[in-house]
């Protein structure tokens, strides 16, 4: 995906077909999933068929859909999300837009007043414990739908967004959903900097997965399991300006937890968010921050830090992704195809090098008797 090198406004590209992700980040990443063709589902009870075709009709009178919204001081980027919000494909009664105000002492309230005006289906919350995951936990305490959207305040979403996770949930009824996020620009990129570092693209099929990520900007989940599961912990997550990460992972490794069969993450490469990429963000310093925040709160999480892991295991669990990582790209590198591109490009390099050393050797200095000025002369 490109992006014009200067905006005069908000601009938003289409998605790719298809992502690849970057060499770099790919190191720390989770490998993109396989979404498989088959994989066993606990099968519907009749209450649970019964609760889908009465949920996507809206007969409880709630709507199936509670989009939570937490803000701290970014009341511009706010009112273009409650615009693209606005603008979905599916109709008002089905779901409903709660802001969630993280002591934001600015122009948030009257940015989500104005909003207001045009949508009935919006109300605003303010949330003094500071921290996102806090926030995130007040929105699911003013939800009345069965399903929670989160979605960030500088986020953009697709028209038909809603509607196919409406769709989504009519027909699958899954536990977890989530979908691509993509970045859009609002100010000139460096030219270093590519797309993919900011792409979050965890499947490459639409359809059930047993290990897929899910992004926090486009986090779907039934109101009842996140409770089950512990809501979001408030020792991880953003705090006010502080880079903290990984409330969303945790929730769903909690999730993982459970046999596979029980499982019901769902992955849609359609239902398409696209997030703002400040130019503060796009600096080689923030990329490396925020990829070491990740990682320690993967490890964090994951159960690095508790006692009954040794020097082995801790030495074990740093070093299998890069196995991994070796590993995919060995493989890669002895495709036919690969493995001559390969030898290409060795030999291009050698023979730039060649030339270069030649270049040198002719500058050298002619020392008498030597062979070079025997001919010569």
């Amino acid at each position: 995906m490109s992006a014009p090198e200067a905006r005069s406004e908000i601009r938003i590209p289409a998605p790719p077909a298809a992502v690849e992700p970057a060499p770099v980040p790919s190191f720390f990443a989770e490998p993109i999933d396989d979404v498989p063709d088959a994989l066993p589902m606990r099968p519907y009870s009749p209450a649970e068929q019964s609760a889908a075709s009465g949920a996507a009709a809206g007969a409880t009178g709630n709507p199936l859909l509670s989009v939570i919204v937490c803000t701290f001081k970014r009341p511009e980027m706010l009112r273009g999300a409650l615009a693209s919000l606005q603008q979905a494909t599916l109709s008002s009664p089905h779901f409903e837009i709660i802001v969630v105000d993280n002591n934001s002492e600015d122009a948030t309230e009257s940015v989500v007043a104005e909003a207001a005006r045009a949508a009935a289906n919006l109300r605003y919350v303010r949330e003094r414990e500071q921290g996102l995951s806090h926030a995130r936990n007040r929105g699911y305490a003013e939800a009345r739908a069965e399903y929670l959207v989160y979605i960030d305040d500088d986020a953009r979403v697709h028209a038909d967004y809603l509607s196919l996770i409406h769709e989504t949930i009519r027909d699958f009824r899954p536990d977890i959903m989530g979908g691509p996020i993509y970045p859009f620009y609002t100010e000139p990129k460096p030219g270093w900097f590519k797309d993919e570092y900011e792409i979050r693209c965890h499947a490459r099929a639409t359809g059930w997965s047993a290990s897929c990520s899910i992004s926090g900007s486009s986090f779907v989940i039934r109101r009842t399991l996140l409770y089950e599961l512990g809501l979001f912990d408030p020792e991880l997550g953003m705090k006010g300006s502080s880079v903290r990460l990984g409330e969303e992972r945790a929730v769903l490794n909690r999730y993982r937890e459970r046999p596979h069969f029980e499982q019901r993450v769902f992955y849609h490469l359609g239902a398409v968010v696209y997030h703002h990429v400040p130019l503060e963000k796009m600096t080689p310093h923030y990329l490396l921050k925020r990829y070491y925040k990740a990682g320690k709160a993967k490890a964090e999480i994951e159960g690095v830090n508790r006692r009954r892991w040794g020097p082995g295991a801790r030495m074990m669990y740093v070093l299998r992704p890069w196995a991994r990582s070796v590993k995919e790209r060995v493989r890669k590198a002895l495709h036919p195809k690969r493995r001559r591109a390969f030898k290409q490009r060795c030999l291009e390099r050698g023979l730039r090098m060649s030339l270069e050393l030649g270049r040198i050797a002719g500058c050298m200095p002619r020392f008498p008797g030597s062979r070079r000025s025997a001919r010569r002369s």
